[in-house]
């Protein structure tokens, strides 16, 4: 097990690498797996007619919590992008609010309320030529509408979720480097911006701890609706993030992100040296 990792470097190492991804077979192998993706960095943006990919099989002992209404299919056809570029993602801590659930399982909404938001996140070595890591475990978690961590006591509001494990899971990445969710748009909370955590595990070895983000604008949008605007004048953007410390697109960790129809699709590239 690694040590415990500092907050977010303002100064990451920024080594680039262009993929060899160009070729419209590779492409459409992304596009028939998930019907669209808009991966930021390392990514592709791909189009394609439907997204049934079945979710990674679990491990003996595992649980996986069946899709609901709320985790429906999102499909909007997008242009490619054939300039795909790959940067390592910089650490970040980890936060108080973590714990490994070991539930392998796409969908992590549970009883939660909120706009459905499928979350592609692919991961890539930055040693490999930038290949997708197959067979990675990307384990997530955020907040809910109300800005509440599951499974932790003293949460806004005075609340105790102690016990819960909602807005939590893990997947294995499958051959294009995918893990896939199904789960909401994050709640906001005082001193922090819009953000979802994740880990990146290969073997016995954590690769990656950081935070993803989201544009701003975007999220304005978001929380005009219910139940976001619920809660009104969040407090904490991008640019004033006190982890965060500057543009979340320069470290390449600022999600891409679309509309379509009451949810959203969004995705993010994860670039790790194994």
């Amino acid at each position: 097990m690694l040590a415990a990792v500092e907050p977010l470097d303002p100064s990451p190492k920024t080594e680039v690498c262009k993929v060899d991804l160009t070729k419209r077979e590779s492409l459409q192998r992304i596009a028939a797996l998930l019907g669209i993706a808009v991966l930021t960095g390392c990514g592709t943006r791909s189009s394609g007619e439907s997204r049934n990919q079945t979710p990674t099989p679990a491990p003996a002992g595992s649980t996986r919590t069946p899709p609901t209404a709320a985790a429906r299919s999102l499909a909007s056809p997008l242009p490619v992008d054939d300039t795909p570029v790959c940067i390592l993602t910089p650490q970040a801590t980890e936060g108080p609010f973590y714990f490994d659930t070991n539930r392998i399982r796409q969908n992590i909404i549970e009883d939660r309320v909120g706009s459905p938001l499928r979350m592609s996140i692919r991961v890539m070595r930055v040693d490999d030529g930038c290949a997708p890591l197959k067979d990675a475990l990307v384990d997530i978690w955020h907040t809910d509408a109300g800005g509440l961590y599951s499974g932790y006591p003293g949460q806004p509001g005075g609340q105790d979720t102690s016990g819960q494990t909602f807005l939590r899971g893990a997947q294995v990445t499958d051959a294009d480097g995918i893990a896939l969710f199904d789960t909401i748009y994050p709640g906001w909370y005082p001193g922090r911006t819009v953000h979802i955590h994740f880990k990146v595990r290969y073997g016995d070895n954590t690769y990656a701890t950081s935070q993803f983000y989201f544009p701003d604008d975007f999220t304005d949008r978001v929380y005009s609706r219910t139940p976001y605007s619920d809660r009104p004048n969040r407090t904490t953007r991008n640019a004033n993030d006190s982890l965060l410390r500057g543009d979340p697109a320069e470290s390449n960790l600022l999600a891409s992100v679309m509309e379509d129809g009451d949810g959203y699709f969004g995705t993010i590239t994860v670039g790790v040296i194994v």
